[in-house]
């Protein structure tokens, strides 16, 4: 499930239990705002805003301390009643009071969160920004997960995913050390959408799994429901259909039970395309046809359930249907292009203060103007196509032709240039040119690297028993199965006959020894010809020090590799311990 699609209107996310119940209350008044506070988090926010009431005439002998915790529940309720402007006024308030940095931090992040839902980027990106500089000197685990949190999402929208990665991962381990059931959930939830963003299929599922585990101790119906979803939604990327449409099914009933109306909508969204998916499209189609009828569907949502849509009505054979969707679908891409872009030009104006950085922001702005000019010309040629003649139409038919075959043709001679034929991944040479640029932007950021280098154990022996086109249906399978492993931003290559290189950026040796442990796990025998070929891995790592060059962390990789063959195949040598135990 896309980021811009779990985390679109979070902020309403945190209703839970029952409104209906009793709530006793201490004398002091900074015991009894403790349990609003609670409160505020785990039952509907008009529960915490009539104890507020109530409390209010006793706020007139508080200290600036206790009116802040008091008027940062109000601002929260103001929000989730989507009361924003009044919200921002009050956190706008609260953050010209001499507080303390923790009650800024989350003033900060929530003032962040609202004018993101407002679409003011720049606003939210710079207010992300301060409250990001506030960390360090932050001490509630709570309030910095939250703020990291936040900031994994809005980087996400923005196509930083390499940021929103690391900050979701930040955010968990926050999570972990407060001890919190509902923010440990919440920060799972987090990093579940931003893996699902950067393609990272199987890792979303493994977190999903967790996600389940760990709502199901918080004290929040919502946001065990979201659990659901997510895990249907991750089932559903990585090819489990059948899995994904009970999950799914379940979400629906658990956020309409909930009464969390817009995670029932992205819910049955879901469900819809995972019963298309299924071969069930009239079933499908019923369930998408249906969010249709709800006010208030999100852009992102809007587009899954034209383009799902569409793709049915054509496989039904009713074209008028399906081209009515892919004309509304392509209007709501356009808003989601021009959204995706607001949010780029926000973080670039927030983010980079030098020349390059507003040169490349000028950039941007000037993609949007020629997208626009593009639109405009496409109108008026829309306009006076009637007055062309047939010849003149037919040629124009032609050379289309012409052009996209050329391009095609263009398109195909150079993927042959960079990709190996047979596993489709990278070639040798172009291996080295991508592996190289990425070490040296690690380098640059001061991040680790590491390499691992894989070679296929006794693959002569497969060519001599079952022959070269059985070896080539291994390379091609083990190919498969290391471009889905490994998405960029991490490089892929068959770097020479049965031999493999995989370059990890960002990655230290012990997380390329656990990502070599994935394949072992993925790794089965190719079926080809009616034999069964089982087939094993040697694996080398190296880890990139200081300058290290990548020629010298192939060799050391290679040296790591061969060191695997000769003590038996089947294992992976680090040459960081090769080196320590004297090699």
């Amino acid at each position: 499930m896309p980021v811009g699609r779990i985390a679109a209107r979070f902020l309403g996310a945190a209703l839970a239990t029952l409104a209906g119940v009793a709530v006793a209350q201490p004398a002091d008044l900074d015991a009894r705002l403790d349990v609003i506070e609670r409160v505020n988090e785990t039952r509907p926010w008009p529960v915490s805003q009539a104890m507020l009431d109530e409390l209010e005439p006793e706020l007139d002998g508080a200290t600036l301390a206790q009116r802040t915790r008091a008027d940062l529940i109000r601002s929260r309720n103001l929000a989730l009643d989507e009361r924003w402007q009044e919200a921002l006024e009050l956190l706008d308030e609260i953050l010209k009071r001499p507080i303390g940095i923790d009650i800024r931090l989350k003033a900060l992040e929530r003032a962040a969160n609202i004018h993101q839902v407002l679409e003011n980027h720049s606003r939210a990106f710079a207010l992300l920004s301060n409250a990001i500089e506030l960390l360090p000197e932050a001490t509630r685990a709570e309030d910095k997960a939250g703020t990291l949190g936040f900031a994994a999402r809005l980087h996400a929208s923005a196509g930083q995913v390499a940021m929103a990665m690391d900050y979701a991962a930040r955010a968990r381990e926050l999570a972990r050390e407060s001890g919190s059931p509902r923010l440990d959930c919440w920060t799972l939830h987090v990093l579940a959408g931003v893996q699902l963003e950067a393609g990272r299929k199987a890792l979303a599922l493994e977190t999903a799994r967790e996600l389940l585990e760990t709502c199901q101790a918080a004290e929040a119906p919502v946001l065990r429901a979201v659990g659901s979803a997510v895990m249907g939604n991750a089932l559903l990327e990585n090819g489990e259909v059948g899995s994904a449409i009970g999950w799914l099914e379940r979400a629906v009933d658990q956020t309409r039970a909930a009464g969390y109306a817009v995670g029932v909508d992205d819910a049955r969204v879901d469900l819809g395309r995972a019963l298309v998916r299924a071969g069930r499209g009239e079933e499908g189609a019923e369930v998408l046809t249906s969010v249709l009828e709800h006010a208030g569907v999100g852009d992102a949502d809007l587009y899954v359930v034209h383009t799902t849509l569409a793709d049915v009505r054509e496989e039904q054979g009713r074209h008028a249907d399906a081209l009515e969707h892919l004309e509304a679908a392509e209007v709501v891409q356009q808003r989601l292009f021009d959204q995706r872009l607001a949010r780029q030009i926000a973080y670039h104006q927030v983010e980079f203060e030098s020349e390059v950085r507003d040169q490349e922001l000028e950039l941007l702005r000037q993609q949007n103007r020629v997208f626009a000019l593009e639109r405009e010309a496409e109108q008026r040629r829309q306009r006076t196509r009637w007055i062309g003649a047939a010849m003149i139409a037919l040629v124009a038919i032609l050379l289309g032709v012409l052009l996209l075959r050329m391009q095609h043709e263009r398109r195909r001679y150079r993927r042959l240039a960079k990709r190996d034929g047979l596993t489709g991944l990278y070639n040798h040479s172009r291996f080295h040119i991508v592996a190289a640029e990425a070490l040296a932007r690690a380098r640059e950021r001061g991040k680790v690297s590491a390499l691992i280098a894989a070679d296929v154990d006794l693959f002569k022996q497969v060519n001599d028993r079952y022959g070269h086109q059985a070896g080539d249906a291994v390379l091609a399978a083990l190919g498969t199965m290391l471009a889905e492993l490994f998405p960029p931003p991490d490089v892929v290559g068959r770097v020479g006959g049965e031999e493999f290189a995989i370059f990890l950026p960002g990655s230290n040796r012990l997380q390329a020894r656990q990502r070599v442990e994935q394949i072992r796990r993925r790794l089965q025998p190719v079926s080809f010809g009616g034999e069964s070929i089982a087939i094993t891995l040697s694996f080398g790592i190296a880890e990139a020090r200081g300058r290290t060059r990548l020629e010298a962390l192939r060799s050391r990789a290679d040296d790591a590799l061969y060191r695997a063959k000769r003590a038996g195949r089947n294992q992976t040598v680090d040459a960081d311990e090769m080196w320590n135990d004297g090699a």
